[in-house]
């Protein structure tokens, strides 16, 4: 299955009583790991973002947007490094849309070496709450 360009991606950080919990939902749905953690199994703790462990949630968001396990494979240890872990620690979301030309970027600018300084800037901005629809000319 294929998501709409327009689907938003979402994570958060709930604070228990006792506990810390991070989130991740697709179109409001909690997006399960378990389909990731048949290809990948690197993080045993689930879903990290920011400087904590995001290679799962790399690999789960790109396989999630394009449905491509090789796509996944290939491109979240730069989309780790050039994006999710700038992104804030509390909150972020992303569209379907956008992770997709994030990829298309990251193959453009991929020449046995990791992507130019603008791209970074532009894929450091993309968990930045708001920006999942203004890159799209959505925001105001």
């Amino acid at each position: 299955m294929t998501r709409s360009d327009e689907t938003i991606y979402r994570g958060e950080m709930l604070y228990g009583p006792e506990e810390i919990t991070m989130r991740v939902c697709v179109g409001g749905v909690e997006l399960s790991p378990a389909r990731s953690l048949r290809f990948f199994e690197r993080s045993p703790r689930g879903y990290q973002w920011s400087w904590d462990d995001p290679w799962l949630l790399s690999f789960a968001l790109i396989l999630d947007a394009t449905n491509n396990p090789r796509a996944a494979y290939r491109w979240y240890e730069s989309f780790t490094l050039q994006s999710v872990m700038y992104w804030p620690y509390d909150i972020w979301e992303v569209t379907a849309g956008l992770l997709r030309e994030t990829v298309q970027l990251l193959r453009a600018n991929h020449a046995g070496r990791f992507p130019d300084d603008s791209t970074c800037a532009l894929l450091r901005l993309l968990g930045r709450p708001g920006n999942a629809t203004q890159a799209k000319g959505g925001g105001k």
